[in-house]
């Protein structure tokens, strides 16, 4: 825990406080040129040029990143809220009771590994996901 913190407090914070810095600074400059696309607009050097391709890559690794992450997160916050008996566990339906209206949401974990216990997935969570996302 503490070398994220370290690298996060001494790597990551500022360079995302600098990043930030520096589009707030093109867009006081430039103003309305940059607008429409903030953050490729604002690269330092020439449209083609090799700073731009570089930070292209960057934003695409990003992007994959962050996106495996959302993932992983997702999956984990479920398993804690089925943990801490928030979630009840799973069984093969949902069922309606009828007489209250209400559904007794079920939740399924499947235990990808054997050997590393945080290696899980949870059907439900992958279909709410591919449902919702797409709305947004």
């Amino acid at each position: 825990m503490i070398p994220i913190q370290i690298s996060f407090g001494s790597l990551v914070y500022p360079s995302l406080i600098l990043a930030y810095l520096g589009q707030g600074s093109c867009l006081i400059v430039d103003g309305a040129d940059v607008l429409p696309n903030v953050f490729y607009l604002t690269i330092p050097g020439k449209h083609d040029g090799p700073l731009f391709w570089i930070l292209y890559v960057f934003a695409i690794l990003a992007t994959l990143i962050a996106s495996q992450a959302m993932i992983t997160a997702t999956f984990s916050l479920v398993q804690q809220l089925v943990n801490m008996r928030s979630l009840p566990p799973y069984v093969r339906f949902l069922a309606w009771d009828l007489a209250r209206l209400t559904c007794a949401f079920r939740v399924k974990m499947v235990h990808t590994s054997d050997k590393i216990q945080g290696q899980i997935y949870i059907p439900v969570v992958n279909w709410i996901r591919e449902y919702l996302l797409p709305s947004v």
